[in-house]
């Protein structure tokens, strides 16, 4: 996790692609809900990235 709470995969920009790994503190925006989701003591989460930012996310 980054500094500020962010995500492995906001870190990453347009490195990460669908079907990857990823670490978030945000699975509801990034992680792709036909897989498992693992969760750890530090509040975070692995998964499986859908390959796109939920609308909510990236609204200003």
């Amino acid at each position: 996790m980054g500094s500020l709470g962010d995500s492995l995969v906001e870190g990453l920009n347009n490195q990460c692609k669908a079907g990857d790994a990823i670490a978030t503190k945000e699975p509801t925006y990034y992680c792709d809900f036909n897989y498992a989701i693992a969760y750890n003591d530090y509040n975070s989460a692995m998964c499986i990235y859908s390959g796109k930012l939920k609308d909510e996310r990236t609204a200003g």
